[in-house]
C-alpha cells in the first residue's frame, strides 16, 4: 500500500543509512548451490533501485534473476537519496527530458504496482517550489507574494522569483523496501554483502560472473552497481562518486509544509510523517565518507532562512550518500563489453526518478526487444 495526496489542480504543462526492518533478504548460505553454480537468465549486480526495478521488472516476464550487492540491499545511493521526482527541473540536460518525463508520468502506477508488499510508499503530489534566477522557467508557473504565502504560509521568498512546477515526490527507502519485498515475493534471489568482482568471457561473449565469494555461469549480467560500477573487472564503467551531505528534521510543531522547496543553495521534501529531508552538498572527494557538522550546520542556515520555523526543529537523522557520476553527467544504458553485458549506471541525480523508465528500456534490451525509448545519447561508447 502507499500513501498518495491529491495531485495540485494546475494547468497541464506537457505531456543521493539505518537498517531496514521490512523484510528478511535471502542470505547468500541459505541458497545452498554448489562451487559450480547452476546459471541464471539474467545477473544483476546492485541491489539499490535501479537493479531492483530492473529484476522485478524482468521477473515478471519470466526471467530467472539473481542480484548481488556489495553491502545490504537498499542501503547505497538509494537509502540516501531525497526522492524528488524532478522531471522538468530548469538545470536537467535537454537531452534527458524525454527519459525523465516519461519516468515520471509512469511512476504513479509503478507505485501502484508494488501494492501488496505490506510497505507503506510515502508517495506525495503537490509539486514544487522552485527558486530561479531567471524570470521564466519552462513548465513552470510563476507565482506573486500573494500565491506564494496563501499555498505555502511558513514559506519567505524574500524577494525572490518562485515558480510552481507539478512534480512528485517520494521517500525512496519506503520505495526500495517495497521492491525489495517484491522482488522476494516473486522469486528473485538477493545476495547481499557478495559484490561481482569479475566478469569472465570467451571469444567476446560473457561466460561466467565472479563475485567475492563464488562464480557463477551465465550469458547476461547487467552492471547496476551505481557509483561502485566501475570496481567490476571485465565491465569496467566509467563512474565516480560525488558525495552529498543530507540531513532530516523534525519541527517542534507540525506546521504542515507541502510542496518540495528547491533554490540553489537547499533543497526541502517533506515527508509524510511530518519530518522534511535536507540538502544537498555536490562534492567530488571520492568515497570519503565523514559527515562535515558545518556543512549540516550551513545547510540548516540556509533552510532557516526560507522556512523559519525550522530554527526550532530538532535534527533526526545526518547522513551522506554517493551520487553516480559519468564524465557528462548523463546515465549509461544499454549494451556494453563482451557479447550478453548489459550496463544501466551514472544515473548522478536522477535515480530514483529514472528507475521505472530504465526498468522498461533496459528489460527490452536485455530481452533481445527494441528498445521502447531512443538512448542513443547515453551509449556507453560515447566515451571510448
Amino acid at each position: 500500500m502507499f500513501v498518495m495526496d491529491d495531485v495540485c489542480h494546475l494547468p497541464n504543462f506537457m505531456t543521493g543509512f539505518t537498517m531496514f526492518s521490512t523484510m528478511n533478504v535471502t542470505n547468500s548460505s541459505e541458497i545452498g548451490l554448489s562451487p559450480a553454480q547452476k546459471p541464471y537468465d539474467v545477473i544483476i549486480a546492485g541491489a539499490g533501485i535501479i537493479g531492483l526495478s530492473l529484476a522485478l521488472e524482468l521477473r515478471r516476464s519470466g526471467a530467472h534473476v539473481t542480484i548481488f550487492d556489495s553491502g545490504e540491499p537498499g542501503h547505497g545511493s538509494t537509502h540516501a537519496a531525497a526522492g524528488m521526482l524532478a522531471a522538468r527541473d530548469p538545470e536537467t540536460p535537454e537531452v534527458l527530458l524525454p527519459l525523465t518525463t516519461a519516468s515520471a508520468e509512469l511512476f504513479p502506477e509503478f507505485v501502484r504496482s508494488l501494492d501488496g508488499s505490506g510497505v507503506v510508499i510515502d508517495f506525495q503530489r503537490h509539486g514544487a517550489l522552485c527558486f530561479h534566477g531567471s524570470d521564466e522557467v519552462p513548465f513552470g508557473i510563476r507565482l506573486n507574494p500573494a500565491e506564494i504565502a496563501h499555498i505555502e504560509p511558513s514559506l519567505q521568498a524574500n524577494g525572490r522569483t518562485v515558480f510552481l512546477l507539478v512534480e512528485d515526490a517520494v521517500e525512496p527507502r519506503s520505495l526500495s523496501a517495497a521492491l525489495l519485498a517484491n522482488c522476494k515475493d516473486l522469486g528473485v534471489e538477493i545476495h547481499p554483502f557478495e559484490p561481482v568482482r569479475e566478469i569472465e568471457s570467451k571469444d567476446s561473449r560473457i561466460t561466467a560472473v565472479i563475485t567475492a565469494l563464488r562464480r557463477f555461469p551465465s550469458g547476461k549480467f547487467v552492471n547496476c552497481a551505481g557509483a561502485w560500477s566501475t570496481q567490476i573487472h571485465g565491465a569496467n564503467i566509467p563512474t565516480h562518486p560525488i558525495k552529498g551531505h543530507m540531513f532530516s528534521l523534525q519541527p517542534t510543531h507540525r506546521f504542515g509544509l507541502r510542496h518540495v522547496i528547491r533554490a540553489p543553495e537547499i533543497y526541502m521534501v517533506p515527508r509524510a510523517d511530518g519530518s522534511i529531508a535536507i540538502g544537498a552538498t555536490v562534492e567530488d572527494v571520492g568515497f570519503e565518507k565523514t559527515i562535515d557538522h558545518s556543512v549540516i550546520e550551513r545547510l540548516w542556515n540556509d533552510a532557516s532562512k526560507l522556512i523559519p520555523v525550522l530554527r526550532e526543529a530538532k535534527i533526526r537523522e545526518q547522513w551522506i550518500g554517493f551520487r553516480p557520476c559519468t564524465p557528462d553527467k548523463l546515465p549509461i544504458l544499454g549494451a556494453y563489453g563482451p557479447q550478453g553485458c548489459f550496463v544501466a549506471t551514472g544515473h548522478y541525480r536522477n535515480g530514483v526518478l529514472l528507475a521505472p523508465v530504465t526498468a522498461k528500456i533496459m528489460s527490452a534490451i536485455v530481452q533481445n526487444k527494441p528498445s521502447p525509448m531512443d538512448i542513443s545519447s547515453f551509449s556507453a561508447t560515447r566515451f571510448k
